[in-house]
């Protein structure tokens, strides 16, 4: 037997009568601020997974060795595009991306952040990978641990293998500041030329041909390349000071991968420009002209032509 609920059946209203909060798109309706994770906080939890096997002492110590190098790779290419995008952004005056988060606050959590990471990195390699490298004899030593033997051994190096491939840029009002490439180590020394007063910056590139590391005859110890550059030339009279640094330059991604708006890309081809690179300029013009037509299209046609 039917029986007929008492409840009335519900009529559809048509588009005049429903209430105007109805109508509106999904989009244009309220949405909780924690409704979506920040990508770049989500990135940097996934970086951390990769530092966590670094700090298992149960992995062999050359494994946990690679998967440290891994987890700065891996920052490196985060600051490069991620943190790249958002100074871009920054710089051009947009205070928010498509997320609807303050960029601000986004570099600021991002600071805070990697800040933790670095110092358990830095933990981890010091106290936990170098001694156990030791015990398994790989010693990781610095120049003020060398004797005089030792220096020798790697004074006569110098002189053999790489001073003829060092390249001192200056860096003064009678020169441009010397392009740094990518990722490259560096060497900032104030010289001073026999007889004058006068200090002058250079600029050495520690080459990226040869192994980061020198090994000693004895096969166990390892010096870094870059102190055995900065010792030299300490020791050569140039009255320096030395200090490593690594440049990290933006690199462009397309506006749909990484959150670039058009104000970004502008500039992006702005500074390539400035930097007399024409082709890579007139590039991410293109790529912002092909992404303006693609928004004007509609999407049928907008995904054949980006």
């Amino acid at each position: 037997m039917n029986v007929e609920s008492e409840q009335p059946v519900p009529v559809a209203k048509s588009a005049s009568e429903a209430p105007a909060e109805e109508g509106l798109s999904l989009a244009a309706r309220d949405r909780p601020a924690d409704r979506y994770l920040n990508r770049e906080l989500s990135w940097l939890d996934f970086n951390e997974h990769v530092l966590a096997f670094a700090e298992r002492r149960s992995l062999p110590v050359l494994e946990r060795a690679k998967f440290l190098a891994s987890f700065s790779d891996n920052l490196d290419d985060f600051f490069q595009v991620r943190v790249g995008s958002l100074k871009m952004q920054q710089e051009a005056g947009i205070a928010a991306g498509t997320s609807g988060e303050a960029t601000r606050e986004k570099l600021e959590a991002i600071t805070a952040r990697v800040g933790e990471l670095l110092e358990r990195r830095t933990f981890v390699f010091a106290s936990e990978v170098v001694p156990d490298l030791a015990d398994a004899g790989i010693r990781l030593s610095n120049w003020d641990e060398l004797d005089d033997e030792d220096r020798a051994y790697l004074d006569a190096m110098f002189d053999e293998q790489l001073f003829p491939i060092l390249t001192p840029l200056a860096v003064d009002p009678a020169h441009p500041f010397p392009y740094i490439s990518n990722l490259s180590l560096n060497l900032a020394v104030v010289v001073r030329a026999p007889g004058e007063l006068t200090k002058r910056i250079a600029r050495v590139k520690v080459p990226p041909l040869l192994p980061r590391f020198v090994v000693l005859p004895d096969g166990e110890r390892f010096v870094p390349l870059e102190q055995l550059i900065a010792e030299t030339a300490q020791g050569s009279g140039a009255d320096s000071a030395t200090r490593a640094y690594r440049a990290l330059r933006e690199r462009y991604y397309g506006r749909a991968a990484y959150d670039f708006g058009e104000p970004t890309l502008d500039i992006a081809a702005f500074r390539l420009g400035r930097a007399g690179k024409f082709d890579e300029a007139f590039a991410i013009l293109k790529l912002n002209e092909s992404s303006s037509r693609a928004r004007r299209m509609p999407p049928s046609f907008a995904a054949t032509s980006i």
